[in-house]
């Protein structure tokens, strides 16, 4: 019988790191609101020279999509580049690169008079509230 660990953040992600574990749950953000970070981070293979995969803690590997995204960090052509991570993405979600178990929604609220610009990292920042609304 398996049993559900929950652990502090810093014995977590040390033994996490040495894949401890035979599954786990993770949530990851980015402060972009692209998907070239994440995709870097979490479906590149893990290659630490090259600084690809670094939160790929399942090992998950696609030749195809690394050269894609290869591709992606060496253009400077910005449709190109979204074109490319468009097709990581498709190709991710057909090889079932993670199982994504949970999508955080935000829910903020202001009084009358306030108008708030919510952000995609989550955070709320007073200087993203405006009179007016």
């Amino acid at each position: 019988m398996r049993t559900v660990e929950a652990l502090p953040a810093a014995v977590y992600f040390t033994r996490d790191s040495k894949q401890d574990f035979s599954a786990f749950m993770v949530g990851y953000g980015a402060v972009t609101t692209g998907a070239l970070s994440v995709y870097r981070a979490n479906i590149m293979s893990f290659d630490r020279e090259a600084g690809s995969g670094a939160q790929n803690r399942g090992r998950y590997s696609n030749a195809q999509i690394d050269a894609i995204m290869r591709d992606v960090l060496r253009s400077t052509d910005v449709p190109a580049r979204d074109a490319m991570l468009r097709e990581v993405g498709r190709l991710a979600a057909e090889d079932v690169a993670v199982i994504p178990l949970h999508y955080l929604t935000y829910t903020w609220a202001t009084r009358k008079g306030l108008q708030l610009e919510t952000r995609t990292d989550g955070f709320t920042l007073a200087t993203s509230v405006k009179s007016g609304g």
